[in-house]
């Protein structure tokens, strides 16, 4: 009963919409509920100090349009609260929100080193199957690792058409600084690497800046296993031969003075699986490694109201 209760609440589903949902949406509760019942035992049962996903790195439904649906997936060593804004303001719009979250993140380093990327594979590919049943319209927004996921259910399954994509600095191969980080968080012998011992000596202040800014809502032990399994993963979908094109209209937003993924093969991979995607790229602007929280920059802020304007 209590683990229930929890799921109610981290996933903040209005009971009065779903009080008499079609078979489609029941099963789309069903699933969300049960995913999540089974990420609380497992986080409980790798990292013993685990008791519940604090506000802001849990995930939320918000329940307001019965045939539209946002998806929003955040990136590596973040949380769901690298999207409230974003689902705020699309709330104020009238859309249903899935602020969602990776399985794994959100609590430590411990419990990330265990998920895979055959579980988010799986994960990911009944959840958002489920969703596409339920609602006629489904939008997905995924940046940097969140923004790879959903690239990725969309290339294996290139018959579930999105009414939108917004890939944001999605993450497929590794920039030569990138790889430069990797190899040095390799090189000392731990399975969890303090942020701030990596602070000066790769990014610097700029390009952690949000992470350590709010060290409730990113991890701040780097899970390296957890790492490769996401570098495996982009590997996965370049080496991908070239299937059907999915027919979901896609937006990229990229830069070239990204410092984490390489902008030149992204661009690559996403004009390869799907029809007619627009790149927004922000090269020639000061903008951050990755283009999101506007905390980091003034460039980040101006790229958020751009996407929102979408809706």
């Amino acid at each position: 009963m209590k683990i229930l209760v929890f799921v109610f609440l981290c996933m903040n589903i209005s009971l009065n919409v779903w009080a008499a949902p079609k078979p489609a949406c029941a099963e789309f509760q069903r699933v969300l509920n049960t995913q999540w019942q089974e990420l609380t035992h497992s986080y409980k049962k790798v990292d013993s100090r685990f008791k519940k996903l604090e506000s802001g790195n849990s995930p939320f439904m918000i329940s307001k349009s019965s045939t539209d649906l946002v998806i929003l997936l955040h990136g590596y060593l973040g949380s769901p609260f690298e999207m409230n804004r974003i689902a705020a303001s699309l709330k104020t719009k009238g859309y249903s929100v899935l602020n969602d979250l990776i399985p794994g993140y959100g609590f430590s380093a411990r419990v990330a080193n265990q998920y895979t990327e055959d579980y988010w594979d799986r994960y990911f590919d009944t959840r958002y199957k489920a969703a596409f049943q339920c609602y006629k319209r489904v939008h997905m927004i995924g940046f940097s690792t969140g923004g790879l996921i959903i690239h990725k259910f969309l290339k294996t399954n290139p018959k579930h058409k999105a009414a939108s994509v917004h890939l944001i600095s999605p993450f497929f191969a590794p920039t030569l600084k990138f790889v430069s980080m990797l190899t040095e968080w390799f090189s000392l012998i731990k399975t969890e690497v303090s942020l701030n011992l990596l602070y000066y000596s790769t990014f610097g202040a700029k390009e952690l800046k949000i992470m350590l800014m709010y060290p409730n809502y990113y991890l701040q032990d780097a899970p390296y296993l957890n790492m490769n399994e996401i570098v495996k993963s982009g590997n996965e979908v370049v080496q991908m031969k070239s299937l059907e094109k999915n027919l979901s209209p896609v937006v990229l937003y990229a830069t070239k003075k990204d410092l984490v993924m390489d902008f030149d093969v992204t661009t690559k991979m996403v004009a390869r699986d799907f029809v007619n995607p627009r790149l927004v790229n922000y090269s020639e602007t000061q903008a951050p490694h990755h283009l999101f929280r506007h905390e980091v920059s003034e460039v980040a802020l101006k790229f958020e109201k751009t996407l929102l304007s979408a809706f």
